[in-house]
């Protein structure tokens, strides 16, 4: 039996649960639950004590009646069911992305002389012919320091050569490595550049 919500303070069981005395058949008054929740009844809600027809709600209604509609829509519509059906079939048995995975995994594991031009193989071939150049002319780069005829400096600045006064490379061979380099000679403290041929203190 569901009926508009009366105006409180609401009787008390033994218990201390608040109920809601209903009016009998007798014109008493009985007391049919003491749990009570709101119904959807047409376009509003009631109260509607708790019973074996009227169960206490368990979870989201308006969820509940999503889900319930996407089941009724499933049922009446096996082509829906066929095409959800194709699709799982699909994504289990070949999906979209295994082929050009097989395929992307063959080109970055190739070993090949001549790898397809404008591949990023084929990129990291030109750097590394690059790199082999540079190494073939002499000059050897390690970290933080350059070779020059032989002898290790230490470059700061991505410009400046640091070693010894004593040490000091041709300028010729050093304006080959970094153009219009620096020295610095770490004993002595001057400052030179070279102009591709000679050292000009500054």
């Amino acid at each position: 039996m569901a009926f508009e919500l009366p105006f409180p303070p609401f009787p008390h069981d033994s218990r201390d649960v608040p109920f809601i005395a209903t009016p009998d058949d007798s014109n008493g008054y009985a007391v049919p639950s003491s749990q009570y929740f709101k119904k959807l009844v047409g376009d509003k809600y009631v109260w509607t004590p708790v019973s074996a027809d009227d169960p206490m709600p368990t979870g989201d209604a308006t969820a509940q009646g999503k889900l319930a509609d996407i089941l009724a829509k499933l049922s009446a519509d096996p082509a829906t069911q066929t095409t959800l059906a194709a699709i799982l079939a699909k994504i289990i048995d070949a999906p979209a992305t295994e082929a050009k995975q097989t395929a992307l995994n063959a080109l970055i594991g190739e070993v090949q002389a001549a790898p397809t031009a404008n591949t990023l193989l084929a990129r990291l071939k030109n750097l590394e012919t690059k790199v082999d150049a540079i190494i073939a002319d002499g000059i050897k780069l390690s970290g933080s320091y350059v070779e020059i005829g032989g002898v290790s400096f230490a470059v700061s600045g991505g410009d400046t050569l640091r070693g010894k006064s004593a040490d000091k490379p041709d300028a010729v061979a050093a304006h080959a490595v970094i153009p219009y380099c620096f020295y610095f000679s770490i004993d002595t403290g001057a400052i030179e550049v070279t102009d591709g041929t000679n050292w000009v203190v500054i």
